[in-house]
C-alpha cells in the first residue's frame, strides 16, 4: 500500500467525548448511481469546471492561480481529439486537464500520451485559432459566447488586454501550460508511468496526476471532494523548437536547465521591467545562498532565512513588477519579541540604497524610496549594503535566541 494512502474519513459529531463517529462511504466514480446520477468521467469534468478551486494548483504551480473555467471539450488542432478542460489564469497562464477513471490498464499510457499529445499541439497554434476554438467548444455545449477570453478571464487589473493576448500566445507558442490527469483511484503503477515523460523534451509544462476522492455524508448532507497530488514533474527540460519541412520538430535540450513553471513566468515577467534584471537577481541570490537564505518561489519571489531555534523569518519578497517588499521581517520578529531587530533590519537596508521607512505600526516597518515601495534594481544597486544589513540582522537574532536558552 503506499505510504500516501488516505484512510477513510471519518465524521464525529461533537469533540467533548459524548461524540459519535460514522465512517464516510466513498464513491467509486463510474460505478456509484445517487438518486439516478451517474458519477463518470463527464461528472469529474463538470465537477472541476464548475469548481476549480478543488484542483490543488497551490501544491503544484503557484504562478498558475487563480484558475479561470473557460471551457469543455475543446478541440485540439491536427486532429489530436478533444481535451476535456481547459482553464485559463489572470495573467495568461494555461492548464489542461483530462478526465479518466482507470479500469483499463492498457489505456494508461494511452492517457499520458494523449496528455502530452495536447500539449505539443499548443506549440504554434495561435491565439486567434484557440478562441475560435473556445467559440466552437461553447456553442457545443450550449453557451453563446459573446464574449472574448479576455473578458472571460477577467484579466489582473495589472495587464492591459494587449498584455494578456501576449502573454497567452507566448504560452501557446512554447507549449507552456500545466497538464493535468484527473481521475479515481490512480494506481502506482500508473505514478510509475511519469517516467515516460522524461523522453518528451522541449516542452515547457509541468504535469501531474491528482486523484480526487468523493465521499457521500450522510443524511443527505452533500459530499466530501479530497483531492491529492499523486505526482507531478518537478523540472523543465528546455529543448529546441525549430520548423521542418514536415512540421515542427522539437528536439532534446543540449545542457538543459532545471526549473519551475512559476519560477520561469517570474523571471520572465521580470525581464519585462528590465531585461538584465533576472540575471542580476540570480547572482544575488548566489551571493546570499552561503548566508543561508533560500529562496521560496510563489507568486512573488520570498528571501527566507530559518534562525538557529528554525525560526523562519522573510527578509523581503519581490513581486513580478519588480516591487520589492521588506515589512515581513516584522511578523516572525514581533511574534518572538525581537521587533526592534527587525525595525533595524529595515532602517539599514533603507540605508543601502538611499531610501526612507515607512512606519505604520510596529509590525508595519518597510523601505521605501523617493515614496514608493524600491523596485528591486534599486536594491540590487545598493546589494553590498543589504548583504551587510541581512549578516548583522543574523547575527544579533541567533545572538538573542542564544542568550534565552536555560
Amino acid at each position: 500500500m503506499s505510504p500516501r494512502q488516505f484512510a477513510t474519513p471519518l465524521l464525529i459529531s461533537r469533540l467533548d467525548g459524548t461524540g459519535t463517529v460514522r465512517s464516510l462511504s466513498r464513491l467509486s466514480l463510474g460505478g456509484s448511481t445517487v438518486e439516478g446520477k451517474s458519477y463518470d468521467e463527464r461528472w469529474i469534468q463538470q465537477l472541476i469546471h464548475d469548481h476549480p478551486e478543488l484542483l490543488p494548483i497551490d501544491e503544484i504551480e503557484q504562478a498558475l492561480t487563480p484558475l479561470v473555467p473557460v471551457c469543455m471539450e475543446l478541440k485540439m488542432p491536427a486532429g489530436a481529439g478533444y481535451l476535456d478542460n481547459l482553464f485559463v489564469t489572470p495573467t495568461g497562464g494555461l492548464v489542461l486537464a483530462e478526465c479518466k477513471l482507470w479500469r483499463n490498464p492498457e489505456a494508461r499510457r494511452q492517457v499520458l500520451a494523449q496528455a502530452i499529445d495536447y500539449a505539443r499541439c499548443l506549440v504554434g497554434w495561435g491565439y486567434e485559432n484557440l478562441e475560435r476554438a473556445i467559440a466552437t467548444a461553447l456553442l457545443s455545449d450550449g453557451s453563446r459566447p459573446s464574449r472574448t477570453l479576455w473578458d472571460m478571464v477577467c484579466p489582473n487589473p495589472e495587464l492591459d488586454e494587449s498584455d494578456f493576448i501576449d502573454a497567452v500566445s507566448r504560452n501557446l507558442r512554447l507549449g507552456r501550460a500545466l497538464v493535468l490527469v484527473v481521475g479515481d483511484g490512480i494506481r502506482e503503477e500508473m505514478e510509475s508511468l511519469t517516467d515516460y515523460l522524461q523522453v518528451h523534451a522541449g516542452l515547457h509544462f509541468t504535469f501531474a496526476l491528482v486523484e480526487m476522492a468523493v465521499h457521500e455524508l450522510p443524511d443527505n448532507l452533500g459530499f466530501i471532494v479530497q483531492p491529492r497530488v499523486l505526482a507531478r514533474t518537478v523540472n523543465i527540460d528546455r529543448g529546441i523548437v525549430r520548423l521542418a519541412k514536415d512540421g515542427i520538430v522539437i528536439e532534446p535540450p543540449v545542457n538543459p536547465t532545471p526549473t519551475t513553471l512559476t519560477e520561469e513566468m517570474f523571471y520572465e515577467q521580470l525581464a519585462g521591467q528590465d531585461p538584465l534584471l533576472p540575471e542580476k537577481l540570480k547572482r544575488f541570490l548566489s551571493n546570499v545562498e552561503p548566508l543561508g537564505v533560500r529562496v521560496e518561489m510563489r507568486k512573488s519571489l520570498m528571501l527566507k532565512w530559518p534562525s538557529i531555534d528554525a525560526s523562519e523569518f522573510n527578509l523581503g519578497y519581490i513581486k513580478t513588477n519588480g516591487d520589492t517588499w521588506t515589512d515581513a521581517v516584522n511578523w516572525k520578529a514581533s511574534e518572538l519579541g525581537l521587533i526592534e531587530l527587525s525595525h533595524d533590519y529595515v532602517s539599514h537596508v533603507a540605508e543601502a540604497i538611499g531610501g526612507t521607512v515607512r512606519q505604520a505600526s510596529d509590525k508595519n516597518w518597510w523601505v521605501v524610496k523617493n515614496g514608493k515601495v524600491p523596485k528591486i534594481g534599486d536594491l540590487l544597486k545598493g546589494q553590498e549594503g543589504w548583504v551587510r544589513a541581512i549578516e548583522f540582522f543574523q547575527t544579533r537574532v541567533n545572538t538573542a535566541l542564544r542568550n534565552r536558552e536555560p
